[in-house]
């Protein structure tokens, strides 16, 4: 497959809703280095990972952790951001609540956060030792940047085998226009300025936001996405044959849309359904009935992968992105 060597010019698409900082919780964008923001719903128990291991962070500069509530059922989340005041006293608590997904929690922080640069993490993820100073010291010289990403810390190791280590060693590349890097939204860190610019993460897409804001702020703004190997996160996956199946065809289903958004009217994927056609016919000469666990887990990662890849392509009128 060819590759294109320069950005292409997204298409417009959607509007980002406006994020309104509530009374209360205080403006000031740009009088502390940092802003590290935590999306999350209902899982107070994961979320209490993750600030144990932001509170153990060392690092000299001013920062805040923002807690970003995208609508949890009872109050546990707002109880756990009180409990940790004293270990994380730049801690708030946000309501985001106004509309569903992780978009419009990362933005709503993002609106009332008071650090020049801002980075995300996820709930059920786990910062590791030194990943803070890494950021910090990445975003000195960078205005974008991620770090690494660990699979074998928090997985069973049929899982971690099954998965494999994406964004380890290097970033990923989009396999379809614009052919640029990307990274999981766990872990991205931008200049406020670049944020601004772009308007945020699409609040219409419910995953692969992150992936679809790595090429926007490349496509608009010219800035490279940088790899900061020496800050790593633990990421914890789905559990579960259902779990797995769900989050790959979810994944597959929106990457074909992200390639719709980003290619240049005229061109597309070569062979792509003929490849697709081939990829379903593999997966059917070699799924293992009675496989070792491993083997399971990648046969329902591989079938949710092509099932989402055929119904963006139907759903969305175009061709699916097989990975060659």
């Amino acid at each position: 497959m060819s590759q294109r060597t320069t950005p292409v010019e997204p298409r417009t698409y959607g509007v980002y809703s406006p994020v309104v900082p509530a009374p209360d919780e205080g403006v000031g964008a740009g009088t502390l280095a940092l802003s590290v923001i935590v999306p999350t719903r209902d899982r107070p128990d994961l979320l209490r990972e993750q600030l144990d291991a932001l509170a153990a962070q060392e690092w000299e500069g001013d920062w805040e952790v923002l807690v970003a509530d995208n609508g949890s059922t009872d109050g546990a989340t707002r109880a756990l951001v009180e409990e940790f005041r004293d270990r994380l006293p730049g801690i708030r608590f946000v309501d985001a609540s106004r509309r569903r997904g992780p978009a419009h929690a990362r933005n709503a922080a993002a609106a009332v956060a008071r650090g020049r640069s801002l980075v995300f993490v996820d709930d059920d993820d786990v910062v590791q030792p030194g990943w803070l100073s890494a950021m910090a010291a990445a975003l000195e010289e960078h205005q974008f940047v991620a770090c690494a990403r660990d699979y074998a810390l928090l997985n069973p190791p049929h899982v971690h085998r099954a998965r494999g280590s994406p964004q380890r060693d290097a970033l990923r590349r989009a396999w379809y226009p614009p052919y640029l890097p990307y990274a999981g939204g766990c872990g991205l860190a931008v200049h406020r300025d670049l944020f601004d610019r772009v308007r945020g993460f699409d609040e219409k897409l419910l995953v692969t936001q992150d992936n679809d804001f790595c090429f926007k702020v490349q496509v608009e703004t010219r800035a490279r996405l940088r790899f900061v190997p020496e800050a790593v996160v633990a990421i914890r996956c789905r559990t579960g044959r259902r779990g797995h199946f769900l989050q790959q065809f979810r994944w597959a289903r929106h990457h074909v849309l992200l390639y719709e958004r980003y290619c240049p009217p005229g061109e597309r994927v070569p062979r792509a359904w003929r490849l697709h056609l081939y990829q379903w016919k593999e997966w059917l000469r070699g799924v293992p009935w009675r496989g070792t666990p491993e083997q399971r887990v990648k046969a329902v990662m591989e079938l949710g992968w092509l099932a989402g890849q055929l119904v963006g392509a139907l759903l969305h009128r175009t061709t699916p992105v097989p990975v060659d």
